[in-house]
């Protein structure tokens, strides 16, 4: 085994065995001719030359030393930057996109990211664990991607086989794309208050949805908002979809008296 690939395997990551799956993987991806696109962990180079075909712009972020000299030769000429750093501390100019299959064990690192920090990407198409991918973009939400949905759209859009990648991974394999939406659900002076919300739900001890929210919402009122919200007597926290986590943050931000909305920072 080289030293390249003793360095995937340490980092969780399998790199496409075919031109084939990775121009599936481009194909998947919200892209226009010309657009500045980041291709994290690139590897080979697989999917930045499917980019390439595309007719964007490629910005290669590659640790390896020598995989990241490859990178350059292979491209020699081409409208792709090589940066040799981890995808972690890489620099994102706006407006950008990103199309990545990185390593596995960055997953929870690299959404933070791209979902809470500046700049934020147009849009992303990225190969994920399918449980991670389900996670993020499915009906029970993971907390960051909980607080991002109201300026990003979340979907799991496709699979891949096993056989798409070398090392074969253990665990099936899916792509998660990532989209900013050109309006917002929450205007931007409510943002705070809405990541409040979500970390004042997600912290209550009781799974149960009714007993989370009672803090904040009457018995009464939450007899009438469950049966207009279709939420079930019994409901678990988990299983709220994310348009009923938003008409309940509207409604306490509206009807909720002051001292309640404190308590998760609303004003």
């Amino acid at each position: 085994m080289s030293g390249s690939q003793r360095t995937r395997v340490r980092l969780a990551q399998n790199l496409f065995a075919s031109e084939t799956a990775a121009r599936t993987l481009a194909a998947g991806a919200d892209l226009t001719p010309g657009d500045l696109v980041f291709d994290l962990g690139a590897g080979t180079g697989a999917v930045t030359a499917a980019l390439l075909a595309v007719g964007v712009r490629v910005v290669a972020v590659e640790r390896d030393a020598n995989l990241a000299r490859k990178l350059r030769a292979r491209f020699d000429g081409r409208p792709v930057t090589v940066v040799e750093a981890d995808l972690r501390d890489v620099r994102f100019r706006p407006p950008f996109k990103v199309v990545s299959n990185p390593p596995f064990n960055v997953t929870a690192e690299l959404m933070r990211r791209l979902l809470t920090a500046a700049p934020a990407p147009d849009a992303a198409a990225l190969v994920l664990q399918r449980e991670a991918a389900e996670k993020y973009g499915g009906v029970r939400l993971a907390a960051v991607s909980l607080q991002a949905r109201p300026w990003f759209a979340l979907d799991v859009t496709r699979p891949f086989s096993r056989r798409d990648f070398v090392p074969a991974p253990s665990v099936d394999v899916a792509l998660l794309r990532i989209t900013r939406k050109v309006t917002p659900d929450v205007a931007a002076d409510h943002a705070a208050a809405w990541r409040g919300f979500v970390r004042y739900a997600l912290a209550r001890p009781s799974p149960d949805a009714w007993r989370t929210f009672r803090g904040l919402i009457s018995n009464l009122q939450w007899r009438r908002l469950s049966q207009d919200l279709a939420i079930a007597p019994h409901t678990l926290r988990a299983d709220l979809t994310y348009p009923q986590w938003l008409a309940l943050f509207r409604f306490v931000r509206r009807c909720a008296p002051a001292a309640k909305r404190r308590r998760f920072g609303g004003d």
